[in-house]
Parts: structure tokens; C-alpha cells; sequence
């Protein structure tokens, strides 16, 4: 007989940078958002990494979980996470402060059908730059939604592709996501 509840663990495992976005030297790269599936609800916020042209650089582990936890596998898993260049510093001393406010902030969030990993990703955006006390938001680099029953999600490495450009110049990145899925008896 096959499980209906799942442990399901998404993480951030590393990031590669092809090409960055800023001309003069090196991104200062960092993920932020969030994941619901069920009545649980997650945050994620990476602090900076200094990263160059044809550079890979591994997620602190006690910062890369985006979602953990035991759910139905009739539930659906939203996730909304973005990638950033940090243009000025912030106050990265109020870290924690800025995961309770965001997750504050999902807490109260009411998905829209087809927007909510978007949202998930707006009001955690939002909350973060309040806390950190950003005076010009940073460059978006790229996003994931992605909206899935557990029943379809399969375990194991995946790759999250992005590259953009302005009339500064062009980016490309690889983020690689872990998703872990262990059925529950």
C-alpha cells in the first residue's frame, strides 16, 4: 500500500555563475523567498555571496532550507524564491529579525490561484528589505515558482537556470535545488 503523507525537504545546494551582472567585478549573490505546502510555511534568505565569472559557490547549510516537512501527498508544494545582486550593503546583523518578518509576512498571505508563488516571493522580498534597511532595492537576477502535488515531486537534484540583461550587460546563472521525499507510514 503506498504512503500518503511524504517528508519533503527543498534546500539550496550551490550556485554558478557564467557571467555576472556587474561589469566591474563580482555579484554579490543571495536568494530570497518562501514555500508553502499544506498549513506549513517556510522562509528562505542566503546572505551575500561574493561570487565572479565562471565561479561555484556553496549555500551555507544553516541557511538553505527552503521548505521541511511532513505532509499529505494529495498537498500541493509552492515555491517562490528569487535570485539577487546586492547593490548596497545592508544591515546583515538583523538577519534573524528579517527571516521573523518574513515569515511574518507569509503567514498572512492569501494565495491567489496561479500567483501564489509570486506572492510568496513579493511579501518576502518586501519584509526582508524593511528589516535589512535596503535604500535602493537590489538587482533581480532571476525566479522559481513552482506550484506541484507532492504525489509528482521527485527526489533529487535540479537545476535552476536563469540569465538576463539591461543595457549594462547580461548575466547567467545555475542554481542547484535538493529535493528530498522519504513516504511516511
Amino acid at each position: 500500500m503506498a504512503s500518503s503523507r511524504a517528508r519533503i525537504r527543498v534546500e539550496l545546494v550551490k550556485v554558478h555563475c557564467f557571467d555576472t551582472e556587474d561589469n566591474l567585478g563580482g555579484d554579490e549573490f543571495y536568494v530570497v523567498g518562501a514555500a508553502a505546502c499544506g498549513d506549513i510555511r517556510n522562509v528562505v534568505l542566503t546572505k551575500p555571496l561574493d561570487i565572479n565569472d565562471q565561479q561555484t559557490k556553496m549555500f551555507n547549510p544553516t541557511e538553505s532550507v527552503i521548505f521541511e516537512g511532513e505532509v499529505d501527498m494529495a498537498d500541493t508544494l509552492t515555491l517562490g524564491i528569487a535570485g539577487y545582486d546586492e547593490d548596497f550593503s545592508s544591515d546583515w546583523g538583523k538577519y534573524g529579525q528579517a527571516l521573523k518578518e518574513m515569515l511574518d509576512s507569509v503567514n498572512k498571505v492569501v494565495p491567489i490561484p496561479g500567483q501564489f508563488g509570486q506572492q510568496l516571493i513579493d511579501v518576502s522580498y518586501t519584509a526582508m528589505s524593511e528589516v535589512l534597511k535596503k535604500i535602493d532595492p537590489d538587482d533581480e537576477l532571476g525566479q522559481l515558482t513552482v506550484s506541484r502535488p507532492i504525489s509528482e515531486i521527485h527526489a533529487g537534484d535540479k537545476p535552476w537556470p536563469f540569465e538576463g540583461g539591461t543595457w549594462m550587460g547580461k548575466w547567467k546563472y545555475e542554481v542547484t535545488y535538493r529535493i528530498t521525499k522519504i513516504p511516511v507510514q
